[in-house]
């Protein structure tokens, strides 16, 4: 088993009415912790991770990738399709 440590900062802001009594609320304001730092940032945090051993982001990674592929060529003959339509009218002029 692997460990992961991350650097996380903690964020406030006032919590919507329907937040309260969330375990993130305290004092009328929500804290959410994020690997990234804005103007609300309250402090950070050094987080350790134990990570299972079945855990591979690349698996992941893979199917957000093929995903795009597929998005990407479903666009891509839509483009094609488009441009076919276009040349069949031009020919279609020519030959009239």
């Amino acid at each position: 088993m692997g460990k992961m440590t991350l650097k996380m900062f903690v964020h406030a802001k006032p919590a919507d009415s329907w937040m309260y009594g969330h375990t993130n609320v305290i004092d009328g304001f929500a804290y959410n912790i994020y690997g990234f730092k804005t103007e609300n940032c309250a402090g950070s945090a050094t987080v350790t991770i134990e990570l299972d051993n079945a855990f591979d982001p690349r698996l992941a990674a893979v199917q957000a990738l093929k995903e795009e592929r597929e998005k990407l060529r479903a666009e891509f003959q839509n483009r094609i399709t488009a441009i076919e339509a276009q040349i069949n009218r031009f020919t279609a002029l020519e030959a009239a």
